[in-house]
């Protein structure tokens, strides 16, 4: 039986809709049920965001694993020391790089042995049907087709670049691949970064057997050359997710809060961050850089600036300051504006030869000085730091992470711009972490192609792609029927949990959604909507977490079909490098998927950070049943938390309700207060609360309720 007739099979007879409870978790017998069943929860949860992102349960080191999925992306740039994370943080520029503009890519490297080869297992959230070519429906592993020649043909892209050697030839190559698919995206990245890897091998060579001059110099422009030719791929192919970090509301957030400071504001942060501590000095290169920024047109005068650079020990100072905001501001705004002009010109649907010599060159020129002002000049960094109070209360005064938005990744989750930001907010580096996700393709290429981090040899980028095919993609099971087994009489409740029945909660929850402010947005169509569909995927770290512990099992326990081989698993280290944050789903996942082989001994997977909001998530296929049933009480139980959370919320409303009414029945009499200044009224209505929810837990629900 096919994999398609298999999904058929398999849907048929799973219940979608129900009347009366659905089945628990552990009574679900086949993947395709629990996939529904997760799909539904985490759905759930989404609509339920305001909640239960703030869920005590929704910790990001759930189940005890020792994966660092706790750490902040900027604990690796001030532990460079730290190998482990080190190689985490260079899996996620890789997986950065292999971001078009809606993927959310996953990268786990597997063991060369004795050869020191790289090679990287590759997965995405988004399916790849934009592939030139037919796809088995399912899910399935498939190794990249590699050619046998540098000869170039019409059959794939990457072939041609095999041949390509000056930015005329690549200007060429974007003419007629306007848009390639991702399998092909990713084995273009793969040749142009081993032309690279060639290039830097060959001027190592040269250089350590004393050539000529001449020799050297040309192998040092054979390198600088091909670097150039990965940057500009990136640049073309990227720009839409370059362009939506500079358009993402917390980002244009930034934007305006740098251009509303004053110079007061400025030289007045200057002063609170310095003081009287010794001036910083500006480096050579930070000199060099601004005075060439200073000659460029479209570059206003700066008078201090000018000033301090033409003196024998130029200094970061309060009468510099000024001049270096305006500075800043005026490289970021020019890379946005030819970001943006690159963008037009690549979506255009001009069916003339692209012109964009000029337009490409540009854009990475301007974001080249972006990237060195933020990662190469120490006063900027400084600068930013000073600043950092005024700009996060200009943003703070709206809030830029809401509860739902329209800026949804393809995954349909919030995306990564925002949630790095909301984060940096809290930690208050928010104007550092702006300016750092502005450059992330830059700075990704600047890392891998160091002489640092460069590989020996020739890397290998392995695509596991997801299909289309599957018919059940937007399956759900029916929330009330979900609701009605979560709240069942013989349900396995904490003891800290209200007396809840289940009408009571989907009255709750209905009610809920119909308010103005949920309305709004797609999350709470599955409160509201009976023929609401899925509208997440499969998550690419869960995909080769789940792979990498199939292939440690004994392959009679897993059950798998024999067109599915996890052999390329095997031999895999356990970081996985991914392009967004973790999501509390497959943060969970993974530390459940701990236990990698069949004698118990642990190689738990890692990552490098994740975060707290939730988002519909479908099970990776061929997740073992023991792990999908503990992912499945898990979500059961934030979902009972989320839901108690509105129902206390619900009854504190009625009661204040009814007792207006007493009020207005009785005449309007004022009623006694006590010596505490509560009347009667108010401490009847907290003692009824009070009775359903434990004594130690009451502060924690009030703060959570505004009450």
């Amino acid at each position: 039986m096919s994999l398609s007739s298999l999904a058929t099979a398999v849907a048929a007879q799973s219940p979608l809709l129900s009347e009366g409870p659905l089945p628990p978790p552990s009574d679900l017998t086949s993947h395709h049920d629990r996939d529904l069943r997760a799909r539904t929860l985490t759905s759930l949860l989404a609509a339920l965001s305001p909640v239960s992102h703030f869920l005590p349960c929704n910790t990001a080191n759930t189940g005890g694993t020792s994966a660092a999925n706790t750490t902040q992306q900027s604990v690796v740039r001030d532990s460079p020391r730290d190998s482990s994370q080190t190689w985490l943080k260079l899996l996620n520029y890789v997986a950065q790089l292999l971001v078009r503009e809606h993927e959310i890519v996953a990268i786990l490297p597997k063991r060369s042995g004795p050869t020191a080869h790289v090679n990287l297992l590759v997965a995405t959230d988004n399916s790849n049907d934009d592939d030139e070519r037919n796809t088995v429906p399912g899910y399935h592993f498939a190794q990249n087709a590699r050619f046998a020649s540098s000869e170039p043909s019409s059959g794939n892209p990457a072939e041609k670049l095999v041949v390509i050697h000056s930015q005329q030839d690549i200007l060429q190559f974007f003419d007629t691949y306007r848009r390639v698919s991702y399998r092909n995206h990713v084995l273009c990245i793969e040749v142009l970064f081993n032309a690279v890897v060639d290039a830097w091998s060959t001027y190592t060579t040269i250089l350590d057997s004393g050539f000529t001059t001449t020799s050297i110099q040309e192998a040092r422009s054979n390198f600088a050359r091909r670097k150039k030719l990965l940057k500009s791929f990136v640049t073309f192919y990227s720009v839409g997710k370059i362009r939506r970090r500079f358009h993402s509301k917390p980002f244009v957030m930034f934007h305006t809060g740098m251009t509303g400071m004053r110079q007061q504001q400025v030289e007045a942060a200057f002063e609170i961050a310095f003081g009287s501590d010794e001036p910083q000095s500006f480096t050579v290169s930070e000199m060099r850089f601004f005075e060439t920024l200073l000659t460029e047109p479209g570059a206003n005068t700066y008078l201090g600036l000018s000033a301090t650079l033409s003196e024998a020990r130029a200094l970061y100072t309060k009468e510099t300051a000024w001049d270096l905001h305006q500075l800043l501001l005026f490289v970021l705004n020019r890379a946005q504006a030819t970001v943006d002009n690159l963008y037009t010109s690549v979506t255009s649907d001009s069916t003339l030869p692209l012109n964009i010599s000029t337009i490409l060159e540009d854009t990475q020129y301007a974001m080249g000085c972006l990237y060195f002002l933020v990662h190469r000049c120490p006063s900027v960094s400084a600068h930013m730091k000073s600043i950092e109070l005024v700009l996060s209360n200009a943003m703070a005064r709206k809030p830029f992470v809401v509860p739902f938005t329209s800026d949804l990744d393809q995954d349909d989750g919030v995306t990564d711009t925002t949630i790095e930001i909301s984060l940096a907010h809290k930690e208050k580096r928010v104007g550092e972490e702006c300016l750092w996700l502005a450059v992330r393709y830059q700075a990704a290429l600047e890392c891998l192609m160091d002489k640092d981090t460069m590989p020996t040899d020739r890397i290998t980028l392995t695509l596991c792609e997801v299909s289309t095919g599957d018919v059940s993609k937007r399956e759900l099971h029916d929330w009330k029927g979900v609701m009605r087994s979560i709240y069942t009489p013989h349900a396995n409740l904490a003891d800290k949990s209200v007396d809840i029945s289940c009408e009571e909660a989907i009255e709750t929850l209905e009610e809920w959604a119909t308010l103005e402010e949920n309305r709004i947005e797609r999350a709470t169509h599955i409160l509201r909507k009976s023929s609401h569909k899925f509208s997440g995927c499969w998550h690419a770290e869960a995909v080769l977490g789940t792979l990498r512990h199939l292939s440690k099992l004994d392959p009679k326990t897993t059950m798998l079909p024999v067109d599915i081989n996890v052999a390329p698993f095997k031999y895999t280290f356990n970081s996985i490098g991914v392009s967004k944050r973790c999501c509390p789903v497959c943060t969970k996942l993974i530390s459940l998927l701990a236990t990698t082989s069949d004698d118990n001994s642990r190689d738990p997977s890692r990552v490098l950070a994740s975060h707290k909001n939730f988002y519909p998530t479908a099970l990776p296929p061929y997740l073992p049943r023991g792990i999908a049933v503990e992912v499945l009480v898990w979500l059961e139980g934030l979902v009972r938390d989320a839901v108690q959370k509105l129902v206390v919320k619900r009854r504190l409303q009625i009661q204040r309700c009814e007792d207006g009414s007493a009020s207005q029945n009785n005449g309007g009499r004022a009623k006694s207060a006590d010596s505490k200044g509560e009347s009667p009224g108010k401490k009847r209505k907290r003692r009824l609360v009070k009775e359903s929810v434990k004594e130690t837990e009451w502060n924690d629900f009030l703060e959570d309720m505004g009450a």
